[in-house]
């Protein structure tokens, strides 16, 4: 699992939020390509940092200027970015949760089945001789 940085970077009026692994590189480009100054206002770091991104990027859809880009106050993008990290990590955590009581299940059914049955034998091997043609 790598991380990865889910950020949001003011430049004039606009905030584009995204995903990087490295923010300071990626706050260091766009102050080259941009006629304004770059400043994060707000960056979590997360193993699923692309869903974050993309649920932030729905949530914030009315507010979008583009793809990556949103006219909206700084403390906004901060409080959605907390939501929005919260229940992703949340709802992962759950799904995991499930995942591991559905292998146990699975085991316990298993084990049932091996008491019930027994040990299920396994086929044994015909052993091929080697004959020599005379």
């Amino acid at each position: 699992m790598s991380y990865s940085y889910v950020y949001g970077i003011q430049s004039g009026l606009f905030i584009k939020i995204g995903v990087a692994s490295n923010i300071a590189n990626r706050l260091r480009t766009m102050n080259l390509y941009n006629p304004h100054p770059c400043k994060i206002i707000a960056r979590r770091q997360s193993v699923y940092a692309y869903y974050i991104e993309k649920r932030l990027h729905q949530t914030l859809s009315p507010y979008a200027i583009g793809r990556e880009w949103f006219l909206i106050d700084p403390p906004l993008v901060r409080a959605a970015m907390t939501v929005v990290f919260r229940k992703v990590h949340e709802e992962m955590a759950a799904m995991l949760l499930a995942n591991v009581r559905r292998g146990d299940e699975i085991e316990a059914k298993k084990a049932e089945q091996l008491k019930v049955h027994g040990v299920p034998k396994t086929p044994r091997r015909r052993r091929k001789l080697n004959v020599i043609n005379a």
